[in-house]
């Protein structure tokens, strides 16, 4: 749902997922955040859903209270960029929010073993 999301923006993945806080990529992240949360209700956590983009479960709540708001107000043209994105979160497949966190996860953890033993190699 984040890469379909970000590709519906035309937002670059990276850097939605950085910890930059321009505010088009914030958008982005909010978006994500929200359809997130509405399509999977009870069934992933906010911790799982924020996981994604590299947040905890205070960050996505955040997002969703100001997103919520926002599309409210139409803020700087939210309202469309949130329809706009509607139908792409309603129809993407692929994995959960929790599968991609779990995978990256995984990778973060292979990834300092391998960190590790080449330190050791080098002492």
């Amino acid at each position: 749902m984040f890469s379909s999301i970000c590709a519906a923006l035309d937002m670059d993945e990276k850097l939605v997922n950085s910890k930059c806080r321009d505010e088009d990529l914030k958008y982005t992240r909010f978006l994500y955040f929200k359809h997130a949360k509405d399509t999977y209700k009870n069934k992933y956590s906010l911790a799982d859903i924020g996981a994604v983009v590299g947040k905890d479960h205070a960050s996505v709540r955040h997002g969703v209270i100001i997103v919520n708001r926002d599309i409210k107000d139409n803020h700087k043209g939210l309202k469309e960029k949130y329809e706009r994105t509607l139908c792409v979160a309603r129809s993407s497949g692929g994995r959960s929010a929790a599968q991609t966190a779990r995978k990256r996860v995984e990778i973060m953890q292979e990834k300092i073993q391998r960190d590790l033993l080449l330190s050791l190699i080098h002492i």
